[in-house]
């Protein structure tokens, strides 16, 4: 009889081949109940994962126990499907949101190459390159926010649209100029449209599907993970796989939803419950973080469970700063807003101790200087101020009242800069330094710290959450603003293992 071992050759015989089985292992009351429900029932399901629940586990078993492998996960972004791809059953497809789109539209395509830069490229060709310096790269911004919002599906394209769209956005608008931007947004957005299969990018692949009502693929279950951050258009997406017979399993946290400023629908978790008749189940133990600091997140979210295994943690509540060698690498300090972090940043710059900024501002505080056109540091604060005071007036004149405390915080994140500096040169030279280190405490906003964690989370400025604005807009009946901040807090707390430490007002 032949010994198939003999054949197979000596340095392939080590080689182990992972095999997919079933995890033995204690699974809690909540994840039980979900995983009978995925198993033994063919209805949508929405299941509200707490942060750090484990939900990516949870989800990985529950692809174990289905009956069948013609299973989509779709990922937010690229590096959780990366992270996923090797680790889902044998038969699972992964794929980001945005590589479903890019499926469906790849047979059309003349051109298969993304162009990244398409709105901009667009509106530089119909601007004088003045306002497009000035003013196109917010264009651009809103041109993709437009799609996310599903312009054009859910409305028409009129200029009317586009003019109330506009006024509602985040970009600051020059007098007299609405009508003539709300202009250019329709006729650039028409062009897009016309141009898409020789010309596309990442937001064409989430919205042409949709926009042209292309078949999507044929799933029987279909898991998205970090449902609470789904836009108009990702609810579409799943809309489309649903009505070619996919079962709905959407997992996330409705206390974590923090990115309405930029498309998510921030009743994403409800509104898809209500959409795809989904019953709603809980996974409501926190493994991530000490008991102390869980019971501490009840205080926002009362049904945030601590594990009984975990350690207790410690809440420490700080008189002064600690000093800036003193935090730990790899720690976090987060802040509801981005000048106190620049503040504080400053002060590791002045000592020469290692840190860096988990943020994507220093691009526009970079802008925001170039655009003063001062070249030292007293005239750029001077410039700056009297920016602050015009813009905000402008700003109250239009209603938008909303982004004057994005004008002020992008200020006051230059302003100790200008006093520390001479020069102009010197002060942005500071700010490339903060974002290129790698080393050290990472200071970072709320919103970037989502999805991270640490042993020890400093919250900065815990006083700014809730903002005055949320407050203001509780006293006059709007409740909205309010739960966005205290998810806001929500997040922060969370992100704390071990030690969450507040530090006190400079």
């Amino acid at each position: 009889m032949i010994n198939l071992e003999d054949l197979i050759p000596e340095n392939m015989k080590a080689f182990d081949v992972p095999q997919f089985v079933k995890e033995n292992k204690p699974w809690s009351a909540y994840q039980e109940n979900f995983f009978t429900a995925v198993e033994q029932s063919s209805t949508n399901l929405v299941l509200e994962a707490v942060a750090g629940s484990g939900k990516t586990t949870t989800i990985l078993e529950a692809m174990r126990r289905l009956k069948t492998s013609n299973v989509l996960f779709l990922a937010f972004n690229k590096s959780i499907q990366l992270e996923l791809a090797s680790r889902v059953p044998l038969g699972v497809t992964t794929k980001t949101l945005n590589a479903l789109g890019h499926g469906i539209i790849s047979p059309h395509l003349t051109n298969r190459k993304i162009n990244s830069y398409k709105p901009q490229n667009i509106l530089r060709a119909m601007l004088k390159d003045d306002v497009y310096k000035e003013y196109g790269w917010e264009l651009a911004k809103v041109l993709s926010s437009a799609r996310t919002h599903g312009i054009g599906v859910r409305t028409s394209l009129d200029f009317d649209v586009w003019y109330d769209f506009l006024m509602n956005s985040s970009m600051f608008i020059p007098d007299g100029m609405d009508e003539k931007f709300a202009e250019i947004l329709r006729l650039a957005f028409d062009q897009m449209l016309a141009e898409w299969k020789e010309n596309f990018d990442f937001d064409d692949q989430l919205y042409i599907p949709i926009f042209m009502n292309y078949t999507f693929p044929k799933f029987d279950v279909v898991f998205i993970d970090e449902a609470q951050d789904l836009s108009y258009i990702n609810h579409m997406q799943l809309q489309k796989l649903s009505e070619r017979g996919a079962r709905i399993i959407a997992v996330g946290d409705s206390r974590q939803a923090i990115y309405g400023f930029r498309g998510a629908d921030q009743r994403s978790m409800s509104n898809l419950a209500d959409k795809f008749a989904a019953t709603t189940l809980p996974l409501s133990i926190c493994y991530r973080c000490g008991k102390s600091i869980v019971r501490h997140a009840q205080s926002i979210v009362p049904y945030i469970e601590f594990a009984d295994t975990q350690i207790e943690g410690t809440i420490v509540t700080h008189d002064e700063y600690p000093p800036s060698a003193s935090y730990e690498h790899k720690s976090m300090i987060i802040c509801r807003n981005n000048a106190p972090l620049f503040s504080l940043a400053l002060q590791f710059l002045r000592e020469r101790v290692p840190c860096y900024m988990v943020m994507d501002i220093g691009k526009d505080l970079e802008k925001l200087i170039d655009r003063m056109g001062a070249s030292s540091a007293a005239q750029l604060k001077a410039r700056l101020l009297a920016w602050r005071d015009e813009e905000s007036e402008k700003l109250r004149a239009k209603h938008r009242e909303h982004l004057i405390p994005m004008v002020e915080d992008k200020v006051d994140c230059l302003l100790p800069f200008c006093e520390e500096y001479q020069f102009v040169l010197q002060i942005k030279s500071a700010l490339q330094q903060l974002t290129a280190s790698t080393f050290g405490p990472r200071l970072s906003s709320v919103h970037k710290a989502k999805g991270l964690e640490a042993d020890h989370v400093y919250i900065l400025r815990p006083d700014l959450m809730p903002s005055q604005q949320a407050m203001r807009a509780s006293e006059n009946g709007d409740e909205a603003p309010m739960m966005q901040e205290e998810n806001l807090r929500y997040v922060a707390i969370t992100r704390a293992k071990s030690f969450l430490h507040y530090l006190p007002r400079q």
